[in-house]
């Protein structure tokens, strides 16, 4: 078991070697193009269908936002159900889906880097936790978190990075978002009975702790309070500087 002062001096010891990164987005605006047909009402005249006129609408997703997220610093979004959050955070994370009917307007920077020349490497240091739980149900809550710690980087950057990787064991993860009393039950699904809604969070987010992670993202619509309070503390002292 790891206390807390083992927490704190671990978390040092990683704010100490991972790198600051400031978000900037300016003038972001995101937009699909839905396509639709115009057609004569009489579908049995083939020559009339021939003929319809083909138009795509625009519809925003997000319009004309801009802003920046400091290093260090933990931001709470908030906006109405459908108004492009998860969106929003996708993007920045690099994991929206790019097809021919999406437009992207304004621009998005990582510490001055232009976001389309980190597209392909933005998963590798942007950490998204999405809104779905995903898990292997007869696996527990410790094996589950050792097997994210263990596939989390590569050989060559575990070597690389094996000291401050430390601060996301396993322990220290399931110490901070207090899954330490359930570490032992089995995660669960509808076959299977296993933990709460709330702990299955936990795990999802416990998850994504770990590797050499600069920004993290999480796409939330209705955490429980335990789950907000452990992760906002859990990424409050992650992010915060040592002093």
């Amino acid at each position: 078991m790891v206390d807390d002062s083992a927490i704190r001096r671990k978390t040092r010891s990683m704010q100490s070697e991972l790198q600051q990164i400031k978000v900037r987005f300016k003038h972001l605006s995101l937009m699909a193009a839905l396509g639709s047909t115009k057609e004569d009402s009489d579908s049995n005249n083939i020559v009339k269908k021939m003929l319809g006129t083909k138009h795509s609408v625009r519809k925003h997703i997000l319009h004309d936002i801009s802003g920046s997220f400091r290093p260090g610093v933990v931001t709470l979004l908030l906006g109405q159900s459908g108004s492009g959050k998860s969106a929003f955070m996708k993007l920045l994370s690099g994991r929206f889906p790019m097809h021919h009917e999406i437009t992207v307007e304004g621009t998005v920077s990582y510490n001055g880097v232009p976001h389309k020349k980190l597209l392909k490497r933005l998963p590798q240091f942007v950490n998204y936790v999405t809104q779905t739980e995903t898990h292997l149900p007869t696996l527990t809550v410790r094996e589950t978190l050792e097997f994210a710690h263990k596939c989390c980087g590569s050989p060559a950057e575990n070597v690389v990075h094996g000291g401050s990787a430390e601060v996301h064991y396993p322990d220290v993860v399931l110490r901070t978002l207090g899954l330490d009393n359930c570490q032992h039950t089995i995660v669960g699904n509808g076959m299977h009975r296993g933990i709460s809604g709330g702990e299955k969070r936990r795990v999802t987010t416990g998850e994504m702790e770990f590797g050499m992670r600069y920004v993290t993202l999480l796409d939330e619509s209705a955490p429980d309070s335990t789950v907000l309070q452990r992760s906002t503390l859990s990424l409050r002292s992650a992010s915060w500087p040592s002093r």
